[in-house]
């Protein structure tokens, strides 16, 4: 096998899913030269009673019960028998070429490590316009021109967990690391929208020495559901990224969260809900409570390890953003 497709996926839209695996039938790498599978993590009904995968040559249906789509992705690094490894979420439908052209990168490009592409978006109805101008923050990107660096904060040039194209080194590299840490960044979990381990991910290919980059020829469609469509679903991402952003700032670069109970931040976070309207206040508000939540987990951490470092920190989890 030269290429892996890992498909980790919990509780999938099943519409959703079977248009995904559509696009892998349609690959015009041949079937034989690359292998599937699916992780299901944790998903209420298990999806090898469901999923008919007999198409393949070579697919498999794992089950991982640990939540979090880094265990997930880390399930499928184990279980690959490829050099190069492709993340495919269960909303994203690959370009025909996604595979071939994947292959052809990591031969034209071999300083880099991990690499992406276009994440365009399908919406499922029309975006309502009071969310238009947030739409990115759900992972949507046009790659014109390729982009690379070796420099973990060049974030230009950073790849998305969409159709995430990995080298196998690279990849063990990450897994040795997460396994290492006393922090783990488990990125979305269940409903639990923090992201994270995708550039985590990025991080620790850079300091192994590889680069990242971005590739126009690389492109996959998003399906975006009406769930998604929401301000209510705006504002928890938002949360979820904001926390992520300041816990890895923390955990690789030292960086504290500046206290969001300071009467300054205090008078600067009023002025800001009176200056705005109500989306935006709100999304101020997610911000400021990430704020808050990711203070309490580095403070836990922290705790953790004062009090005996030889014992392992209790997980985190984050609150669901309401209202």
């Amino acid at each position: 096998m030269t290429v892996t497709v890992v498909i980790p996926t919990h509780n999938p839209r099943m519409d959703y899913l079977a248009r995904v695996i559509d696009a892998l039938k349609k690959q015009s790498l041949p079937k034989t030269d690359w292998e599937l599978l699916v992780i299901d993590n944790g998903s209420e009904k298990p999806l090898s009673r469901s999923l008919d995968l007999s198409w393949h040559p070579t697919a498999r249906v794992i089950r991982e019960d640990a939540l979090g789509i880094a265990y997930a992705r880390i399930r499928g690094i184990r279980e690959s028998a490829s050099e190069i490894l492709v993340f495919v979420d269960d909303d994203n439908v690959l370009d025909s070429g996604y595979l071939e052209n994947c292959l052809r990168i990591a031969a034209e490009w071999p300083q880099l490590g991990i690499w992406g592409g276009s994440i365009l978006p399908e919406f499922e109805i029309e975006p309502p316009s009071g969310i238009v101008p947030y739409l990115k923050i759900l992972a949507l990107r046009e790659v014109n021109q390729p982009l690379w660096s070796n420099v973990r904060t060049c974030t230009d040039a950073e790849p998305w967990g969409a159709g995430l194209c990995v080298r196998l080194s690279a990849a063990q590299a990450y897994i040795e690391s997460f396994s290492k840490t006393k922090f783990p960044i488990a990125g979305n979990t269940g409903n639990l929208l923090l992201g994270g381990d995708d550039t985590e991910m990025c991080y620790t290919v850079c300091n192994s020495g590889l680069g990242m980059g971005l590739f126009p020829d690389l492109k996959l469609t998003h399906l975006i559901s009406k769930r998604r469509l929401s301000e209510d679903y705006i504002v928890r991402i938002k949360h979820g990224y904001a926390v992520k952003s300041l816990l890895l700032a923390y955990k690789w670069g030292g960086v504290h969260p500046t206290s969001a109970f300071s009467p300054i931040e205090i008078l600067r976070f009023l002025k800001q809900m009176i200056s705005i309207r109500s989306l935006q206040r709100r999304l101020a508000w997610a911000f400021y409570r990430a704020r808050i939540t990711a203070t309490k987990i580095i403070a836990g951490e922290e705790h953790s390890m004062a009090v005996d470092w030889r014992q392992p920190p209790p997980s985190f989890s984050l609150p669901e953003v309401g209202d």
